[in-house]
């Protein structure tokens, strides 16, 4: 498996915020980056922030990951989405027309391709702590969307947008 980074419609950012105030918002104007992962046999998004001084300091989190110890930016896995792969678009880094955004967003995938188990496990382990723990982790709760909703509004927007189910439970390509 290799980690490739996307872009999602902002548009179905904003049909799922209507429901899950957690969800960012996503200004029409400026994408959106992360990367898809197969969690409980589903699509997920997981967006990357940004680099930021405060990323290099942060601690270790469940429900993030520091990329190349925060100066490439987080992995914020608290507000991953579940996506079909028809509302995410690879992005092709070689023809970003600014040439120090393509250096950042091409270390950011070599990191994420070297660091793939411990990406997956991460948002794995979050899931589930956040969805079937029987010992529930308030704060790290309050930090995160509500998957199990965000999955079923996922659904109704397939049905309404006659999208495919495979577009849900497969990994986008």
């Amino acid at each position: 498996m290799r980690l490739d980074l996307y872009t999602v419609d902002s548009q179905y950012f904003n049909y799922l915020r209507k429901f899950e105030p957690r969800v960012p918002y996503v200004k029409e104007d400026r994408p959106f980056i992360g990367i898809v992962l197969k969690i409980h046999y589903k699509n997920y998004f997981a967006p990357l922030g940004s680099p930021k001084e405060k990323h290099k300091t942060m601690r270790k989190q469940k429900d993030l990951i520091k990329i190349r110890n925060g100066e490439l930016g987080v992995i914020n896995f608290n507000n991953m989405i579940p996506i079909p792969s028809s509302r995410c678009q690879k992005i092709d880094i070689a023809n970003m027309p600014d040439p120090k955004y393509k250096i950042l967003l091409n270390d950011q995938v070599a990191w994420c391709n070297i660091h793939i188990d411990e990406i997956i496990q991460t948002a794995e382990k979050l899931y589930y702590l956040v969805c079937y723990s029987d010992k529930p982790n308030t704060a790290l709760r309050n930090r995160c969307c509500d998957f199990r909703l965000l999955e079923r509004k996922c659904i109704e927007y397939m049905k309404v947008h006659t999208l495919h189910e495979e577009e849900f439970l497969y990994q986008v390509s």
